[in-house]
């Protein structure tokens, strides 16, 4: 088991965490206190558990590790991530799942400023409010949203999807609210099946005409 200490780094972290999973594929670190670039870049077949308060770019470039963070991500958690899953109880900061290209993010939090920008691939679920833009030159993957977003969604956006239950304070150009397909429904009672939406006690009534939307390209 890695744990933090006073002097602790991203650096000292990492180098515990991979000693463990070297020789026992699972790890666990504890009390962390805000270490950037922790587990980054892990391949399949590696379960990492955190609990405290990670800095910075944990979970990025994520190869195929699943990883759980309980406790607050700080700024680009999952950027640039190409597979394996994160899960986050807790927020995540600005820049969260930034060029993401594969995997599933889920956050049961909020989001503390932009998300999903550059988007290419993958799922991210975040089960809160989006307190910047959501999903700015989203070219792929799938964005589901159980909150308000604060800022812009879709600016710039060339493909993928955004499933929404709260309200934009804005669109991108050129964007436009279109009704759930029965995919995206099937999708919707998976995640909620598995993860429990946090503000939402019935998902019947949620995909309902006055429930979920799909934010698109018209």
């Amino acid at each position: 088991m890695a744990k933090s200490g006073l002097e602790s780094t991203g650096a000292v972290v990492n180098r515990e965490l991979r000693k463990v999973l070297d020789a026992e594929g699972a790890a666990e670190a504890k009390h962390l206190s805000g270490e950037n670039v922790v587990a980054v870049g892990l391949p399949r077949g590696n379960r990492v558990k955190i609990s405290g308060t990670v800095g910075d770019f944990f979970g990025s470039m994520n190869e195929g590790a699943e990883l759980v963070l309980n406790g607050e991500g700080g700024r680009y958690l999952g950027d640039s991530m190409s597979d394996g899953i994160i899960k986050v109880n807790g927020n995540a900061g600005h820049g969260l799942c930034s060029y993401l290209r594969g995997g599933t993010v889920i956050v049961k939090g909020n989001c503390l400023g932009d998300a999903c920008a550059m988007m290419r691939g993958g799922l991210v679920l975040i089960d809160g409010t989006v307190r910047g833009d959501l999903g700015s030159f989203l070219q792929g993957g799938t964005v589901v949203v159980t909150a308000d977003v604060k800022g812009l969604v879709g600016h710039q956006m060339q493909g993928g999807s955004i499933l929404m239950l709260g309200e934009p304070a804005g669109v991108g150009e050129g964007v436009r609210a279109f009704s759930l397909t029965s995919k995206e429904k099937e999708l919707l009672q998976q995640l909620y099946k598995e993860h429990r939406f946090r503000r939402v006690l019935d998902l019947f009534a949620t995909l309902s005409e006055t429930g979920f939307r799909r934010y698109g390209r018209v």
